[in-house]
């Protein structure tokens, strides 16, 4: 593979985008490859393309990866910013890019972007199965309101870009990740705060994280040294810089002149966007917010008249966006307007961020050309909430917004003309009459801040540039907007006691630690949740979550809502299961929580699709409208890894199809039939005959849209080579209540105690093999990081050991179906297929309620290992201990427990208090995060190896 250079990337970026990088772009570049380091600071206005920090990391870690430099720097870039669409549109960056260079390693293509991809693949530690291809770098996302990402985590060599909220990715590096099981915790904490660089968009909207992600940083710093990888990296991107950084990249005045992309970034920034304001009687009353939703109609109305292309209409809340977007479809377009539908109503688009991914999905896949420069000329107006003040890659013709802080309406101008083609594009702002009545104001700004913006927008009137943004750009015509003002006096700093508890993360703690102190500008800000819409859940409470675990909420069908928001609605539902419990679902982690659980940030709440908790397609509290169940339907840019098919009455596979009945009771007879068996490969395939067989005798076409879906996906579900089916019966016994889920991934390769006792081959492995499999994984993946020697042997050997103990008698009888089978063999994964015999096979095998298998495989490591030194026998036992999440902290079961012939090193780690003693001597020598990152390690191989049938 030849070299790499910096002078490739002009030529790797226009074979991407079409057009040259941006010299800023270029200089930032050159910095982090030269250096091996992020600048402190990156300077760039909106429009500016500041996304390609995405394209640089890509290219800085081809060039690393083709040896072209002696400098190396993190493989992982986290880039947060606090808004969804941002959050997604990085995501979809990157995924753009993957995309082109994934089709470049298999077709022709231009050699520049086969060279990248073919380095970028060398990274790699594990390459992807048949059924799950890995491309040349991942792409990951981690907000509120969908289930987070997790195939980032099993390979830690990959060059990977991360797309996340500040809350999202700030619990995670504190031990803490909300929406991510407690086994989970240490590998997202020691991966983020190692071998990752964290590009913090609009920081100055978010110093407390800045202040807690550098402390991190420094934090993290010698263990770093240590285990021989780069340590966090920290960079604010942002226009208001503060004093003191030492390492400054942005866009210069030199920069708008000279190349052909010199003037493409000049027409961007320097484009008049002349703004005026109209004033209107304000007051937080209902009769005010229909009076704003009248003026700014009219004034979208008579933009409409005096420009080409689709306008920007954006307002503060959720309520008054719904009200223009009513108010502007029953309106009329002038007669004369030079538009294509004079005289009739404007097309309008609504986009709030509090729409699930799927409705945004349709509306993109309705208007393709809307999130792009090329824009959808068939649509009017598209009203928004300040989702789309940044990332969102619109090209509005001009603008109509509620007033705003200064700093958020630069952002929302920063939509306008984007491309820079148009000459000028108009942005008028409504503001109250009387600065006065901001007292009153509602909304997510201060009246501090609305009365600053006014003042400077009264100076931004009388230039007929505007809001263009060089000229609002400190660097550029030195009329910034005053900064938000901070909402909180003092910012809080993480100390090493903090960590002490963050960190014990298999703990059960009374109350979880709130983090607002080290995450949130604004303590009053409330987090988000998720609410899902399901059809047909079974009446009782037990099976209602048996089915959820089975299919569980995906990324596409979640409402991203504000916490307190959803607790209001949650409280006001009053449909209960049969044995009373509130008919909702709080589905955490990999786990439901119990009924009645209080919420927690990026819970996703599941509810009946007959709930009424929505108007205009968001959820909202006294809301009249229901939403559609979407779980089974996708979109191209939306298709989840996973796919499941629920089979139950009400359930969208069954709406509208004939013989939904019978079915359901001829699925209900092979099973109770089929109950007893040792092996349900032929129960299973006697259900899948009958399914079959009902398909092929129904119309796909028949019923709802959704239900046709259902359909096709379960038959594409069947036909495929890897597909599990769950069967959930009811407490009584009758066909009513039962259910199937059919999933086109195992659920085995999701559910964490799933993934210990089975694989997803789903074939018997023996133990021996599957140690040997993983310390050669493990050995594999410390080549490809550099590990040193010292770190490596510990690692190889604790993958060699982490599963020693499940040689325990009563384990390997929780592998079988029955004790027949398998014979002597001592197995690591059993052979069995489906989670009901697992489960069946454990309840068999008498261990005690709680009992880990790694609890014995750390007192076997400690027995066979008297011959290492102190400190490498201690990191290794902790590395078995804690292969599988737990053990932060403590084990539940004492010595006598578990398998008498470890009975002296049991007693020692586990009644003696030595365990308590060794994580401490660990902590102390390899630090929190180094030690969870030398977890990950392990546990990465340990999946990978899983995963491959070893």
């Amino acid at each position: 593979m030849s070299a790499l250079d910096v002078e490739q990337f002009g030529v790797y970026f226009e074979a991407l985008h079409g057009h040259a990088p941006f010299r800023w772009q270029r200089r930032l570049l050159e910095h982090v490859v030269s250096t091996g380091t992020w600048p402190e600071v990156i300077d760039a206005p909106t429009g500016s393309g500041k996304s390609s920090v995405i394209d640089v990391h890509v290219f800085a870690n081809a060039i690393w990866a083709s040896g072209a430099s002696s400098q190396r720097g993190p493989r992982r870039l986290a880039i947060t910013v606090d808004r969804r669409a941002l959050v997604d549109g990085h995501a979809e960056h990157a995924r753009r890019i993957a995309d082109v260079l994934s089709k470049a390693l298999e077709d022709s293509a231009p050699p520049i972007l086969t060279a990248v991809a073919g380095a970028l693949a060398q990274m790699r530690a594990f390459s992807g199965s048949d059924g799950d291809p890995r491309g040349p770098f991942d792409v990951a996302i981690l907000r509120g309101g969908r289930p987070a990402s997790r195939g980032w985590l099993d390979d830690p060599a990959a060059c990977q870009v991360i797309a996340a909220t500040p809350d999202m990715w700030g619990s995670r590096v504190l031990f803490r990740g909300y929406g991510s099981s407690r086994w989970a915790r240490p590998r997202a904490a020691g991966l983020l705060a190692l071998d990752s660089v964290l590009v913090l968009d609009e920081a100055h909207l978010n110093r407390q994280l800045l202040t807690t992600a550098r402390r991190v940083s420094d934090l993290v710093e010698p263990q770093a040294g240590v285990l021989g990888v780069p340590g966090l990296q920290v960079t604010a991107m942002t226009a208001t810089p503060a004093d003191g950084a030492s390492s400054v990249i942005g866009v210069d005045p030199a920069d708008l002149v000279g190349e052909e992309s010199d003037r493409l970034l000049a027409a961007r920034l320097e484009r008049p966007k002349p703004v005026r304001v109209r004033e209107v009687p304000y007051a937080s009353t209902a009769a005010t917010t229909a009076r704003m939703a009248d003026v700014v109609v009219e004034e979208v109305l008579a933009m409409l008249s005096a420009t080409s292309g689709t306008v920007g209409c954006v307002v503060n809340t959720v309520r008054l966006a719904v009200a223009v977007a009513s108010r502007l479809e029953k309106a009329r377009l002038a007669a004369d307007s030079p538009r294509t539908r004079a005289g009739g109503p404007p097309t309008v688009v609504a986009v709030v961020g509090r729409m699930r991914p799927y409705d945004i999905a349709q509306i993109r896949l309705r208007h393709p050309g809307l999130f792009t420069h090329d824009g959808a000329p068939e649509v009017d107006v598209v009203v928004a909430t300040q989702t789309i003040e940044v990332g969102v890659d619109m090209d509005f013709a001009g603008m109509v917004t509620e007033l705003a802080a200064g700093s958020a309406l630069a952002q929302r101008a920063g939509r306008v003309n984007r491309s820079g083609r148009r000459d000028s594009a108009p942005v008028v702002v409504v503001a109250p009459d009387d600065a006065a009545l901001l007292q009153k104001s509602v909304g997510p700004y201060s009246a501090g801040d609305l009365e600053e913006a006014l003042v400077w927008l009264g100076r931004r009137q009388d230039d007929v540039a505007g809001l263009a943004p060089w000229r609002i750009h400190p660097a550029g015509g030195q009329d910034a907007p005053v900064p938000a003002a901070p909402r909180r006096p003092v910012w809080h700093r993480v100390e090493r006691w903090n960590l002490d508890l963050w960190a014990r993360t298999s703990e059960s703690l009374f109350a979880e630690p709130e983090l607002d102190l080290w995450l949130s500008d604004d303590l009053e800000t409330e987090m988000t949740a998720g609410l899902v819409v399901r059809a047909g859940l079974p009446s009782d409470a037990a099976g209602a979550r048996a089915q959820v675990r089975a299919a569980p909420p995906l990324a596409h069908e979640v409402f991203p809502v504000r916490l307190g928001e959803l607790r209001d609605v949650v409280d006001g539902l009053r449909d209960v299961f049969d044995d009373g419990t509130p008919r909702t679902l709080v589905f955490r982690g990999d786990d439901i929580a119990p009924a009645g659980t209080r919420l927690q940030p990026e819970d996703i709440v599941v509810v009946d699709a007959g709930t009424r908790a929505f108007t205009s397609g968001v959820v909202v509290t006294g809301g009249e409208d229901t939403m559609p169940d979407v779980a089974e339907r996708a979109v191209a840019a939306l298709v989840p890894t996973r796919r499941t098919v629920r089979i139950g009455r009400g359930t969208p596979v069954l709406v509208g199809a004939e013989g939904g009945d019978q079915l359901l009771v001829d699925l209900l007879r092979r099973v109770t039939a089929g109950d007893g068996a040792d092996d349900d490969s032929d129960l299973e395939s006697d259900l899948v005959s009958l399914l079959r067989g009902w398909l092929t005798s129904q119309d796909h076409e028949q019923g709802p849209s959704g239900s046709a879906e259902a359909r096709r996906l379960l038959g594409t579900l069947l036909e495929s080579d890897r597909f599990e089916i769950v069967v959930g019966l009811p407490p009584d016994g009758l066909d009513r209540g039962f259910w199937l889920v059919v999933t086109g991934q195992d659920s085995i390769a999701l559910d964490e105690d799933m993934r210990q006792v089975q694989n997803a081959q789903r074939v018997a492995v023996d133990l021996e093999e599957h140690g040997r499999a993983v310390a050669d994984a493990a050995a594999h993946l410390a080549s490809r990081l550099g590990l040193v020697p010292q770190i490596t042997e510990p690692l190889v050997e604790a993958s060699a050991l982490h599963d020693e103990g499940k040689s325990d008698p009563r384990f390997q009888r929780s592998l079988r179906a029955s004790s027949s089978v398998h014979g002597e063999r001592v197995l690591a994964k059993s052979g069995m297929r489906s989670v009901q015999l697992i489960r069946r096979a454990r309840a068999a095998s008498q261990l005690p309620a709680g009992w880990r298998h790694e609890q014995l495989s750390a007192s076997i490591a400690w027995s066979r290992l008297g011959s290492w030194s102190d400190e490498a026998r201690d990191l290794v036992v902790r590395l078995v201990g804690t292969s599988h999440g737990h053990g932060r902290g403590v084990f539940d079961h004492t010595a006598s427990e578990l398998e008498p012939a470890t009975r002296e090193s049991s007693t020692a780690l586990f009644d003696a208090g030595e365990w308590d003693v060794l994580v401490e001597r660990t902590t102390a020598r390899w630090g929190h995060w180094g030690v969870a990152y030398l977890e990950a390690l392990l546990r990465a191989a340990d999946v990978t190896t899983s995963r491959r049938g070893s």
